[in-house]
């Protein structure tokens, strides 16, 4: 039976106090619209009541359609909000959770704060994404575990026969809360499962009696059904044809595919041995960078509790093998320095957390370390608060709507990637802009019913092709079956240079900005376009998909300035270094610079 330890008021006052602080901060840092990555897909689902990608996520799109009922800003700032609201009630709870592990309240404060300041976590307390519900279902589904446990008592047999009934009741309504909490918590992110093999076995080692009690075990069951039962929102609204509607889960199949997250098992599974190796030295650097040099008594506590506490030592380092284990076998392709890569150890990243509580509370008898822990949070804070810092970022935004700027009525666009066609999703679905266009994202195409929806959608739109085709072939047919009917554009991507794609535009390409227009007729011309970029000489962190827009930038600004390099070389030069502004590392500007300087004198 786990020792208790009661929450008084005053503990609770400084819980309130440890929100208090994460969420100011936290309100310093998360971004006023939208950002790169997901955060389009999901802030424009939770608006439109749509299903962002496989998983789908419906709890989170549920509760945060709420939020974009609060009368603030606008809705990117409202849906992001929740985020802050979640990273917060994670940190209060990890502040409980030391208290039910006799922590003193100092070191609690402290490490409950650091944990929320850490590098990975700092940074998704800003973003409208999934991962700080994901953390803080994580942390709630282990303090319910610890509540649980206050509950067991192995002396029952000795005690009063009504003392004892009333015993068992308490601990039979934690597990059944606890089992539907852990039904819901799938419904925002799969890799919940990465906590399974922990709790069966801190379970089996605090009370393996439970597993011998079919009536609970079978409540149990029907509780987290219950939970998991958010999951139908995705089929009956995906009946109502909502603007996002990833993977069309209106059949029983779609409906499985799209939970499994079946459009990206074979990317997820593609296991190579050297794989393997880069992405576990990637996983040592990141735990190294979320504590500093702090993190060192994560080691210190989980020890201590193998000594003293083994079945929380067993749980905790199970979730951490686990959850490390399989996000790194799963999302091997992903690139380093993706806060959302990074987001999916969460777990392994709170159950640390917990051990460097732990491992602080060692030194509880000095008073001098305890008052100067309190330092160890507003150190990490300090580190990590510019890149966690998108208050200025206008990145994503200001790009979409660079995109949508000067393109002509009548306009079908083919997106790419990410940071492309779901910040115009945000643009044209929540602020209705440019709603007279037809967008599709290439990776639509690999699917048939796409076709069928957009082209009901937009009865101009002619197809005639094969809806199970190559995803190539489908593009070609749109591409030849509308030129006439329609402007088509391409957004930038490496492999528009690729032999397959240009299939789909045997005629030719000119470029538009930071776009390729397709043509009827080969045709060589550049158009310069005005784009509007905030924060470019801002000292703003750019993470790996704001450089990648940048590398776009700086690709329609170097065409534009090889334009200009017989006419006027003086326009070429400036053009050729707003390029290299953009796109430091391309040596291609700085070599027209130097020939346009040339050309000046």
């Amino acid at each position: 039976m786990q020792e208790r330890s009661p929450i008084t008021k005053k503990q609770y006052l400084i819980g309130l106090f440890v929100f208090f602080i994460s969420y100011s901060i936290y309100l310093l840092i998360f971004p006023s619209t939208v950002t790169f990555g997901d955060s389009g897909d999901f802030i424009t689902s939770a608006y439109v009541l749509g299903i962002p990608h496989p998983s789908g996520y419906p709890l989170y799109t549920l509760i945060n359609h709420l939020f974009s009922y609060i009368p603030i800003s606008n809705i990117g700032m409202r849906i992001t909000l929740s985020s802050a609201i979640f990273a917060s009630l994670t940190s209060i709870i990890l502040y409980f959770l030391f208290i039910k592990l006799q922590v003193s309240t100092i070191f609690s404060i402290s490490t409950a704060l650091s944990f929320s300041f850490s590098w990975t976590f700092f940074r998704v307390a800003g973003y409208s994404k999934t991962y700080a519900m994901y953390a803080f279902f994580s942390i709630l589904l282990i303090f319910l575990l610890i509540l649980w446990q206050e509950t067991i008592n192995p002396h029952t047999k000795y005690l009063a026969k009504q003392q004892a009934k009333s015993q068992n009741l308490k601990s039979q309504k934690w597990f059944l809360l606890f089992s539907f909490i852990l039904g819901l918590s799938f419904t925002n992110h799969n890799l919940m499962a990465t906590l399974i093999p922990g709790i069966l076995s801190f379970i089996f080692l605090v009370n393996k009696k439970v597993f011998s009690n079919a009536r609970l075990l079978i409540t149990g069951f029907w509780l987290f059904i219950l939970g998991l039962s958010i999951f139908l929102y995705l089929p009956i609204r995906a009946f109502q044809h909502p603007p996002i509607d990833w993977a069309n889960p209106t059949t029983l199949s779609n409906f499985i595919d799209c939970i499994m997250v079946k459009f990206a098992q074979k990317r997820f599974f593609d296991v190579t041995l050297l794989k393997m190796l880069f992405m576990f030295k990637h996983y040592f650097l990141l735990v190294a960078r979320q504590f500093l040099i702090f993190g060192f008594l994560s080691i210190l506590g989980l020890y201590i509790l193998y000594q003293n506490k083994k079945e929380i030592f067993f749980l905790l380092f199970s979730i951490i093998l686990v959850n490390t284990g399989l996000s790194l076998i799963i999302y091997t392709d992903i690139t380093p320095g993706m806060v959302d890569y990074e987001s999916y150890h969460l777990p392994s990243f709170l159950c640390l957390a917990i051990g460097l509580g732990i491992g602080l509370n060692f030194f509880k008898k000095n008073r001098k370390i305890c008052y100067l822990s309190l330092l160890i949070p507003v150190v990490i804070c300090v580190f990590n608060y510019y890149p966690s810092n998108k208050s200025r970022f206008f990145f994503a935004y200001d790009y979409g709507r660079n995109l949508l700027r000067e393109l002509p009525s009548k306009t079908l666009l083919f997106t790419y990637t990410d940071h492309e066609f779901m910040t115009l999703w945000y643009l044209r679905f929540v602020e209705n802009r440019r709603e007279d266009i037809i967008q599709l994202n290439l990776y639509d195409l690999t699917t048939a019913w796409v076709i069928e929806r957009i082209t009901n959608d937009n009865p101009s739109l002619i197809f005639t092709g094969e809806k199970d085709a190559h995803y190539l072939f489908k593009l070609e047919n749109l591409v030849k079956n509308n030129i006439d009917r329609f402007n088509i554009f391409y957004t930038f991507s490496e492999d528009m240079y690729n032999p397959g794609y240009k299939i789909a535009y045997s005629s030719s390409l000119s470029s538009y900005g930071m776009l390729f227009r397709v043509e009827k007729y080969p045709n060589a011309k550049i158009e310069e376009l005005p784009y509007v970029i905030r924060g470019l000489k801002d000292k703003i962190y750019k993470d790996t998909f704001t450089k990648d827009v940048l590398k776009i930038y700086g690709y329609a600004y170097g065409i534009a300035g090889s334009k200009h390099l017989a006419d006027d070389p003086k326009k070429a030069r400036d053009r050729f270094e707003l390029a290299s502004i953009l796109d430091p590392e391309n040596e291609i500007y700085k070599k027209g610079i130097e020939y346009a300087e040339g050309r000046i004198k």
